[in-house]
């Protein structure tokens, strides 16, 4: 007699960054559109030629990127009620890929202080070569994982050993709801954990970052054959 049984399979990797994305946008904010549209783009280009230095070969900084100006308009309104003259918007979206931590920090704490820069957020990543490497390894413990579970419900159902009859990315398991195609392997899930660098208040030499793991998780569902 033999017994099928199904089971879930799952693994983390936790691994130390080894890229760091800071998030940066340019802003100004007046009464006067030429003038907000204008200190924007003063801010920017000042901003632009640090990061051309910063991503110089073999600088600390990998790439960066400059996404388009936009703009927008509000009217405030005084206590009273009364309408105020409107308001101009101008932002600019920024990112920059760093290597040295250090230099994220450094420049996070020289360009947090300037009028109209805003330090959005930091993505902690791997390279792409070290990302490949994780998800596999992920993926194959996932496998693992899943036939680990099985060989338990096997042996205290009293048999000896599990072969492997299906693996598949989840919900792509056959006879299962809303089934579809049998994948070979699970998709690997990257959760990027991000900070916020929190450098804007401090000077370099104080500034002590600690970065988050990046935690790579694979999922798979399986069905094996109990004898």
């Amino acid at each position: 007699m033999t017994v099928v049984i199904s089971v879930v399979g799952e693994h983390t990797i936790d691994s130390p960054p080894e890229r760091a994305v800071l998030f940066v946008t340019a802003s100004f904010e007046t009464d006067d559109k030429h003038r907000t549209v204008e200190s924007t783009t003063r801010l920017v280009r000042e901003l632009t030629g640090e990061l051309e230095s910063l991503t110089a070969e073999g600088g600390p900084a990998t790439w960066f990127s400059v996404g388009p100006m936009r703009t927008h308009a509000w009217r405030p309104h005084a206590e009273s009620g009364a309408i105020m003259p409107l308001r101009h918007v101008a932002s600019v979206p920024v990112q920059v890929k760093f290597r040295d931590f250090g230099q994220l920090a450094a420049f996070s704490a020289r360009f947090g202080r300037r009028t109209g820069v805003r330090l959005d957020r930091v993505e902690w990543r791997l390279t792409q070569v070290t990302e490949r490497g994780v998800k596999e390894a992920a993926l194959a413990g996932a496998v693992a994982n899943a036939r680990a579970r099985a060989l338990v419900m096997a042996r205290a159902a009293g048999f000896t050993d599990v072969t492997a009859s299906q693996l598949a990315d989840p919900g792509l398991l056959e006879g299962t709801p809303g089934d579809g195609p049998p994948a070979p392997f699970a998709k690997a899930e990257v959760r990027l954990a991000a900070a916020d660098s929190g450098a804007a208040d401090l000077d370099p030499e104080a500034i002590d970052l600690k970065p988050e793991d990046v935690s790579i998780s694979a999922t798979v569902h399986a069905r094996f054959t109990a004898r």
